[in-house]
């Protein structure tokens, strides 16, 4: 006997209601329905299957071998569904209520705060709050919504959607390089006053890939100057105190006006995913939703 989708739909829930309640009455108190319906609902479904799902006596209500394994199937497929549905409303939704981020100092300072200026004016009910934070912050247990981080995600609870590569450069200023000369090759940094940022993971190690041979080259260095401020390390090399590694979103302008030199371009820094962070939560809210989408669009030419 073939059912309707709908009533399909509802035949699953009443089946994994009884199942997970331990009985009739319990289910139709949890779906807001009769016993009866219930009753008939999964008399419906063992009736479609040819199977006996449940073991009824007038005392209690036990799973069958088959409706066991049927049970965690019909469960994970009625909890996508509720995912589906819940997520095409929110398409409609209006986003109101706060909106908790957190995201590296520098990089937020020069490119998200317009990203969170356009949120804004198109969803004004929505409360944006903003923490610049390079340290580890935990989102669940310091209640924030979501995070951009840049580099490896270590925690895997955490969902991670990329949002665009980022590549970092080897520079020092004309003025430094005219009175220190040019290195030539990695080795030759040790001769060099360093500016080391250390939110880099790889910490007193500096690394090279070759692109044309993919050969890749790791350099111990001992820097002159420790700083955890990719903003900062950039302004130091711009005052002509060193060499150093800063992302390109921070000096990509100086390099095209001359103010800092890129230095070994045969040698490329390992580059950085930036990617938005969120608890895994069954469903992601509209809001943070809705912002991860204008990020991606206006990051693309990062």
């Amino acid at each position: 006997m073939a059912i309707c989708p709908m009533d399909q739909i509802s035949c699953m829930r009443a089946f994994v209601a009884v199942a997970q309640e331990q009985g009739f009455s319990a289910a139709a108190r949890k779906l807001g329905i009769s016993k009866v319906l219930v009753s008939k609902y999964v008399g419906q479904l063992e009736d479609q299957l040819g199977v006996r799902l449940l073991h009824r006596t007038t005392r209690k209500v036990s799973l069958s071998t088959t409706g066991e394994a049927y049970l965690e199937r019909c469960a994970s497929l009625l909890e996508e569904f509720e995912q589906l549905q819940n997520s095409v409303q929110a398409i409609h939704q209006k986003p109101r209520g706060r909106l908790r981020i957190t995201g590296p100092s520098t990089f937020s300072e020069m490119h998200l705060l317009p990203a969170i200026s356009e949120f804004s004016r198109r969803y004004p009910e929505v409360q944006v709050e903003l923490q610049l934070a390079d340290r580890y912050v935990d989102l669940v247990e310091e209640g924030f919504d979501m995070a951009l981080r840049i580099g490896q995600l270590e925690d895997s609870s955490l969902i991670a959607r990329p949002l665009v590569e980022m590549t970092s450069y080897l520079c020092a200023s004309p003025e430094y390089i005219a009175q220190h000369g040019m290195p030539e090759s990695p080795e030759q940094l040790s001769e060099h006053r360093l500016i080391s940022d250390t939110n880099y993971r790889s910490g007193k190690y500096w690394e090279f890939r070759n692109p044309e041979t993919g050969s890749l080259k790791t350099t111990a260095i001992s820097a002159d100057i420790y700083i955890n401020s990719a903003r900062a390390v950039r302004d130091l090399l711009l005052d002509g105190q060193g060499i150093g590694i800063c992302p390109g979103f921070a000096v990509n302008q100086q390099i095209a006006d001359g103010e800092l030199i890129v230095l070994l371009p045969e040698w490329q820094m390992p580059g950085h995913q930036l990617s938005a962070i969120y608890p895994h939560r069954r469903h992601l809210s509209n809001k943070v939703r809705l912002f991860i989408e204008l990020l991606q669009s206006g990051l693309k030419h990062l």
